[in-house]
C-alpha cells in the first residue's frame, strides 16, 4: 500500500475516533443531565409526599386529641360505604339525630343506614355508645 494512502486512512480513522469520542462525551453528558433532572423531579415529589404525610399525621393527632377529650355524654358514630369508612361523626349520647344522606348514582340508590349492617334501614338514630352504621344501597 502506498505510504500516502496509508497516512490518509490513518488520518480518516483518527477523525472518526475523535468524532465518536466527542459524540460519546456529549451523549454521556446529556444522559447525566437527564438523570439529574429525574433526580430533581424525584426529590421534589419526595418533598411533596413528606409534606402530605406531615399533614395527615397532624390530622390523626388532632383526631386522637379530640377523641381523648370526649366526655361521657359523647359517642363516635362511624359510617361505612362499600366496606370503607365514609364519615366519622361525634354525637351526643341518648339524643336522637338524623343520619346523613348519600348522593345517589345511576347505578346505586341510597336507602338509608343499617346498624352494624343488620336490621331495618334507618334515617334517624339514638345511640348510647360508639356505633357503626352501614349504607344500604
Amino acid at each position: 500500500m502506498n505510504n500516502k494512502i496509508f497516512r490518509i486512512i490513518l488520518m480518516f480513522l483518527a477523525v472518526c475516533i475523535s468524532s465518536i469520542s466527542t459524540l460519546f462525551a456529549v451523549s454521556f453528558g446529556l444522559s447525566n443531565l437527564s438523570l439529574g433532572n429525574e433526580n430533581q423531579d424525584l426529590t421534589q415529589e419526595n418533598e411533596d409526599l413528606n409534606e402530605e404525610v406531615e399533614d395527615l399525621n397532624q390530622i390523626v393527632s388532632d383526631f386522637e386529641n379530640m377523641v381523648n377529650n370526649l366526655d361521657e355524654h359523647a359517642a363516635i358514630v362511624t359510617y361505612e360505604l362499600d366496606g370503607l369508612i365514609w364519615r366519622i361523626q361525634i354525637v351526643q349520647k341518648n339524643k336522637e339525630f338524623n343520619l346523613p344522606e348519600i348522593a345517589e348514582t345511576d347505578e346505586q340508590l341510597f336507602s338509608g343506614w343499617k346498624l352494624n349492617g343488620e336490621g331495618e334501614v334507618l334515617t334517624t338514630a339514638l345511640v348510647e355508645a360508639d356505633t357503626k352504621f352501614t349504607a344500604e344501597m
